[in-house]
């Protein structure tokens, strides 16, 4: 069982991606269905919840989720939703050829997203023939995130007490550990972090513990040293400028002073971290130079605005004023790099432009936000627009950064067809649809429970939250209509990487550095599954390699930081093996060298499986042949 388990890690990146069109081809059709325990809360009381699901094939993607009264809420419609297509990636299976049937046996009204890891765990056994009979051992609970996590949840300690008094362990999310007593330490209660872990945990599969590193080519961390030198310049600038206003803060009272003192400290302190890496790790260097502008920036915002306030100016007018100044200035940087995004299909070229694209994306989301703050904060609440409004001018000077990278590596990497790249900006953008409608049910879910305990700054944050998130997934979905593929996926990438994972992992604000760990750990083995699949095709990245050093120098002493990197990281891997699936399904020659297409998809299960039973050694040993045969391609560096 336990070898099966962890074939399947494999199995279900690269194998199964071939399933669907052999099984097409052969007029093939099946229906796998089993059942899942979910825990949930009624008033003060927890019950175990039996919900039946059901994949069938062939399909058009079809989800349909009710319970005995009919429809679900919309949270809950939309996690499921989001648990199908989390799986099926993890499956390496196209979701638009099944369909997922849920039906939660009971009567009354349900909401919220708990359900929906149970459920992703559940259609990923099915979908790839894992014995689902260790399933029934659990009730299970979570908030399943774009990339697989598993997000904190409410009620734990009656979800513990209901899987208790049913005899059951409990699958519930590391992040509730901290408030996690009683019933939920027991033996068999297991906090998880994520589906990786949960293979393990739930499954039996082995630790899947491989690493992935792929040096930088050397012109990208040539310009990252540009880049660094030019933010630790402008930062120095910034903190002098700080330095001469600082006496408008003496009127201004011990809270502002403290936020302002809090930027500044914040700025010193990532200065000395890029001067410190500038050497031996160009790309982390120059993320801790971009930091440390931000917060000198954000200094200097908030005195600018106690300036305005002070002399009887309009607050709000000065926030909107500048906050449309930088969307401008976002927008017409986008127009211009939409003009050079097709000079290259190099790999490398394609993911620098996607990442300057999400970049402005980041500028044009966060000076909306600021804007959307502007009317809602007086002057002493003007730190939190200044922070946003400083962090969308950054990242306008971080993309010319990473315009400048990719111009310098135009010819670095393995070359991908245009084909696959417009198939990467359609799934990814399908993706994004669907997590982005998730990410709105959940806000509105999150609102009205702030609404009923009175919190209405925080409920009116999350809603202009929201309006933002429309914006980004809209604004996404126009590049792609237009044929701007790069650009489409760096904006969908950026979606999902600045609000779905805010809301599933940040928003917990842990500070338990077990908790921080895990979902570190769970992060890298997402990122390592991902990458070890796309080895397959050569599809190494250089740049999410670089992400993911970034993070771990990171981890000591910023947690958050360094999830929401590898976050990103696991991302935008994500995001092109979505594409290699959505292109594989249209064009199956590309892998049919690996499995024989005359198998049938019960042969292929079974072929693999067999194949991938060495589990991480054999996907380490692909993902090196790889490197070497993409260095091979490389021209002579010193």
């Amino acid at each position: 069982m336990r070898e099966h388990a962890a074939a399947a890690l494999l199995l279900v990146m690269v194998a199964l991606a071939v399933a669907a069109p052999l099984a097409l081809a052969q007029g093939l059709s099946w229906t796998r269905e089993t059942w899942v325990l979910l825990p949930a809360v009624y008033g003060t009381q927890g019950i175990v919840t039996n919900v039946t699901v059901t994949l069938t094939y062939p399909g058009t993607g079809q989800v349909s989720v009710t319970d005995n009264s009919g429809q679900v809420g919309s949270s809950t419609l939309y996690s499921v939703e989001m648990a199908y297509m989390v799986a099926m990636a993890y499956a390496g299976l196209n979701w638009r050829n099944y369909n997922l049937y849920v039906h939660f046996n009971v009567s009354g009204s349900i909401e919220g997203p708990s359900g929906s890891f149970g459920i992703m765990l559940a259609v990923l056994a099915l979908a790839t023939g894992l014995d689902v009979n260790p399933l029934h051992k659990f009730a299970i609970t979570g908030a399943v995130s774009p990339s697989g996590l598993s997000g904190p949840i409410g009620g734990l300690q009656y979800k513990c007490e209901a899987a208790a008094s049913e005899g059951l362990g409990i699958v519930y999310p590391v992040g509730n550990t901290p408030s996690a007593s009683g019933g939920c330490n027991d033996s068999r209660a297991v906090p998880v972090a994520g589906v990786v872990q949960a293979l393990s945990e739930v499954f039996g599969a082995y630790p899947y513990t491989m690493n992935v590193s792929v040096p930088a080519p050397r012109q990208f961390n040539e310009v990252m040293v540009n880049v660094t030198d030019y933010f630790i310049e402008d930062t120095g600038s910034a903190l002098q400028q700080v330095s001469s206003s600082a006496s408008l803060l003496r009127g201004s009272g011990s809270f502002l002073q403290y936020q302002v003192e809090q930027f500044v400290n914040e700025s010193e302190h990532d200065m000395a971290m890029a001067r410190e890496y500038l050497a031996s790790m160009p790309y982390a260097a120059a993320s801790f130079a971009f930091t440390a502008y931000v917060n000198a920036l954000a200094a200097n915002y908030t005195l600018w605005a106690l300036r305005v306030s002070d002399s009887g100016g309009s607050l709000a007018g000065f926030l909107t004023s500048q906050a449309s100044d930088l969307y401008s200035r976002a927008s017409a940087m986008m127009a211009s790099a939409e003009l050079y995004a097709n000079r290259s299909y190099s790999l490398t070229f394609a993911e620098l432009m996607a990442t300057a694209f999400a970049r402005l994306a980041d500028s044009l989301y966060f000076s909306s936000y600021a804007a959307s703050l502007a009317s809602q904060v007086n002057v002493t609440g003007a730190y939190v627009p200044a922070y946003y409004l400083a962090l969308a001018k950054a990242r306008i000077l971080g993309a010319i950064g990473w315009l400048m990278a990719a111009n310098a590596t135009v010819d670095e990497g393995v070359n991908l067809t245009p084909a696959l790249v417009a198939a990467t900006a359609s799934a990814v953008g399908s993706y994004a649809d669907t997590a982005l409608n998730y990410a709105g049910a959940l806000i509105n879910y999150y609102v009205q429970q702030l609404e009923s305990i009175g919190d209405v700054a925080d409920a009116e944050a999350l809603q202009a939250m929201e309006n933002d998130l429309k914006f980004l997934v809209n604004y996404g979905d126009s590049l792609l209509s237009q044929g701007q593929y790069l650009a489409a996926i760096g904006v969908y990438e950026d979606a999902l990487t600045n609000a779905l994972n805010v809301i599933f992992v940040e928003s917990g604000n842990f500070s338990s550095r077990a908790v921080n760990l895990a979902y570190a750990a769970e992060l890298s083995s997402e990122y390592a599954v991902l990458a070890a699949a796309l080895a397959r095709s050569g599809l190494l990245s250089s740049l999410d390699s670089a992400y993911m050093s970034y993070a771990s120098a990171l981890l000591p002493s910023d947690p958050q930081d360094a999830i929401y990197i590898m976050e990103t990281a696991v991302i935008d891997e994500l995001s092109w093996y979505l594409g290699l699936i959505q292109y594989g399904q249209a064009q199956p020659e590309v892998i049919s060298q690996i499995i024989s297409p005359s198998s049938g998809f019960i042969g292929t299960v079974v072929i693999a499986m067999a194949a991938l039973a060495a589990g991480a050694t054999l996907a380490a040993s692909v993902a090196l042949w790889s490197y070497r045969r993409t260095l091979r391609s490389l021209p002579p560096t010193t």
